[in-house]
């Protein structure tokens, strides 16, 4: 179970003691919130989430992930990549492409990070084109320049409190 599955579980729990009982059960929510918090701080995450040790490795030609409340990482090995979507809410993903190849000329890769972060790391042979927007947050592509026949990646999406960094 992760921190955002048991936080939600025992919200709706309240809700549904408080509606049941004439007791105010709203009012030990945020003592308990507090609580949880500082003994997940004290002992560590590890004991609260189901965090992967590790990155697990991806076949397919197009990215499809979605990471809410807990850390993700992959490592694309496709040798027909086109591209796809990774969004990141209140969590962290690292999208590793360096061992894939793109299908033609072109892939097109969008990517959303709100109150979380992703990192793209991609091949040195890779012209990436960044067409990202940040808002209270960064969309910074420090890769290096590659030829004018190298294969493209053109990278959109949005950074809201959040950041994306790419990277080769």
């Amino acid at each position: 179970m992760s921190t955002g599955q048991l936080f939600f579980g025992l919200l709706f729990l309240a809700i549904g003691l408080s509606s049941l009982t004439n007791v105010d059960v709203f009012r030990y929510v945020w003592p308990v919130i507090f609580i949880f918090i500082g003994i997940r701080i004290l002992i560590g995450r590890r004991i609260f989430s189901r965090r992967t040790h590790g990155i697990s490795e991806l076949h397919q030609d197009e990215i499809n992930e979605v990471s809410i409340f807990s850390g993700t990482g992959k490592r694309v090995t496709s040798t027909g990549f086109t591209g796809g979507k990774a969004v990141a809410i209140f969590s962290g993903t690292e999208l590793d492409l360096s061992g894939a190849k793109i299908k033609g000329k072109t892939a097109q890769l969008q990517l959303v990070a709100i109150y979380g972060g992703i990192k793209l790391i991609v091949p040195k042979g890779w012209r990436v084109f960044s067409e990202g927007t940040g808002i209270l947050g960064g969309f910074a592509n420090h890769t290096t320049g590659a030829s004018d026949s190298s294969p493209k990646l053109t990278v959109t999406g949005a950074a809201i409190f959040g950041g994306v960094e790419i990277v080769n």
